[in-house]
């Protein structure tokens, strides 16, 4: 009963104090890792429930804020999460699992193409992988968003290389998502990558 209140309280402290984690208590070590990985406009305390309710009592949870800089493209975020993985491989010893919202899913991906020694799987959830049609119609836009519009130069690079890998990838779309249709929630004709479609999302 005491994880929502905690959950607002870590929320003002990160008002004030920008540099605390979500991930602050919910590290075990043992447990098999996993990293967490924000969509735009959003930060690590995105993860907050998920972490309390779900995955805190059979993993090591890891979260990541990524940069705030407006000209970031979605490669620098990658670059960004490649050093984190590689940090808690080097703590652990063992592989990481990605977990990665909407962007965070695009940057997980690309991260764990990077570093695929260090990556055991990758699970996206509602993840342009062929683009957010939506972008099409906003003319000025971030890098972040350009790299996510349909037939951009990132993702078609990104369909390449993960094309050429053999990093398991679990892509979750939903029925009811408007920014990103579920048909655009994972790659083209990649045989190991995987999708599941969930019914209200």
């Amino acid at each position: 009963g005491l994880l929502i209140p905690l959950a607002g309280l870590m929320r003002v402290c990160k008002w004030f104090w920008p540099h605390v984690r979500a991930d602050s208590l919910w590290r075990k070590k043992g447990l098999p890792p996993v990293l967490l990985v924000h969509g735009s406009g959003a930060n690590d305390f995105q993860w907050l429930t998920v972490m309390a309710f779900y995955l805190s009592p059979h993993f090591d949870m890891y979260t990541i804020e990524l940069h705030k800089n407006p000209a970031a493209s979605i490669s620098d975020y990658a670059r960004q999460v490649a050093d984190e993985i590689r940090e808690i491989h080097q703590l652990t010893q063992t592989p990481v699992t990605l977990i990665g919202a909407s962007m965070g899913g695009l940057v997980a991906t690309a991260a764990a193409i990077e570093m695929p020694g260090g990556v055991k799987k990758v699970f996206t959830i509602g993840s342009p992988f062929r683009g957010a049609p939506a972008l099409n119609f906003i003319a000025l836009q971030p890098q972040r968003y350009t790299d996510m519009r349909p037939g951009s130069v990132f993702l078609t690079e990104l369909h390449r290389k993960l094309n050429q890998t053999q990093i398991e990838v679990l892509c979750f779309g939903g029925r009811a998502d408007v920014m990103v249709p579920d048909e655009t929630s994972y790659p083209p004709d990649i045989p190991h990558v995987k999708h599941i479609t969930h019914p209200y999302g």
